[in-house]
């Protein structure tokens, strides 16, 4: 797809997000990193990734879930050092 998106935007500027945000599971740390590190791997620019977190988000609405959940899981996944870097 992103091969694809590359050759039909020729000279026209793009942004791609990564969006494994529409399952029944939330995002694992480890899937994460592996989504990450296979996207480097393959050679993807992308902008932005977007896990499934804890919880809920939905357009128009607040965050449904438990706060201090989402926060932890959060933070956690902040303190790890980034796939790029490794």
């Amino acid at each position: 797809m992103y091969r694809h998106l590359v050759a039909s935007a020729g000279q026209k500027p793009y942004e791609l997000e990564v969006s494994v945000d529409e399952t029944e599971q939330p995002t694992s740390h480890a899937e994460h990193i592996y989504i990450a590190s296979e996207l480097r791997r393959s050679g993807v620019e992308w902008v932005s990734l977007a896990p499934r977190f804890i919880g809920r988000f939905e357009k128009g609405a607040d965050y449904i879930g438990s706060i201090a959940s989402f926060e932890s899981d959060l933070a956690d996944m902040l303190h790890r050092p980034p796939v790029w870097s490794v």
